[in-house]
């Protein structure tokens, strides 16, 4: 198997007001310690781990603290990341780009929004690995 063929690139798009927005900023400060993908399952399923104070307590700054602390990461980095809105600037670039990217014909906004060789294609696994196979058949061997 080749290596390098394909790279996935996860992009806010701000959809859900100040919770929205807090959830992108946590993810993207996880995402400095190497904890994205962790942070974002946590948001998106309300999955374990879940503080004493219930689950809305992790939209708040100690809330993504306490949760950078059970996940081992260091905490203090993580808050002054937030403090700081260090990804703030980014997130609301890539959220301009993806609203002016992900409308579909309608003028609403799809997500997610999935690309394969700049191409956009549908949503569906199927449709995913259908895109990915016809870009490495006509990449060569």
């Amino acid at each position: 198997m080749r290596t390098g063929l394909a790279r996935i690139e996860f992009v806010h798009v701000l959809q859900h007001g100040v919770t929205g927005e807090f959830v992108s900023e946590a993810t993207e400060c996880a995402a400095d310690q190497g904890a994205f993908w962790l942070f974002h399952q946590t948001y998106m399923t309300n999955a374990e781990p879940l503080p004493p104070q219930g689950f809305r307590y992790l939209y708040r700054r100690d809330g993504a603290v306490w949760l950078a602390e059970q996940y081992g990461l260091d905490a203090e980095q993580l808050g002054r990341c937030l403090d700081e809105n260090t990804h703030v600037r980014t997130i609301n670039d890539a959220t301009r780009r993806a609203r002016a990217e992900a409308r579909d014909p309608g003028g609403s906004i799809r997500t997610p929004a999935i690309y394969v060789e700049s191409r956009r294609v549908g949503a569906t696994a199927d449709q995913v690995i259908t895109a990915v196979r016809e870009a490495i058949a006509r990449s060569g061997p």
